[in-house]
């Protein structure tokens, strides 16, 4: 009887590690798989297929990038040196300006 029972239990215990190991190697195949989702080259191809998937994410990429640029490029241009506050109040508002008008535009 005794006999019976360790038996029963070693082959329980087998069962339990061979469970353990698979488990295992499955959070590892799991990581892998995470870990290829989340490189800069896969993210960056995803993105990409977005973008031609849906045009008006490309359309308000766009227009949000021409804003942020002409802006940036007129505060650059109008800055030049100047370091009052009131200059640098100025061209930020300038800079505003300039930027909701290329939203409308574009």
């Amino acid at each position: 009887m005794e006999i019976d029972r360790v038996t029963e239990l070693d082959h329980k215990i087998y069962l339990l590690e061979r469970k353990k190991k698979a488990m295992a190697n499955d959070i590892k195949n799991d990581m892998v798989e995470v870990a290829s989702y989340m490189k800069p080259s896969n993210m960056i191809q995803r993105v990409i297929s977005d973008f031609q998937k849906k045009p008006t994410m490309k359309k308000s990429l766009m227009l949000g990038l021409s804003s942020i640029l002409s802006g940036y490029i007129s505060k650059k241009v109008l800055i030049n040196g100047r370091s009052s506050l009131k200059s640098r109040i100025l061209i930020a508002g300038l800079q505003l300006v300039t930027a909701q008008f290329v939203a409308r535009k574009v």
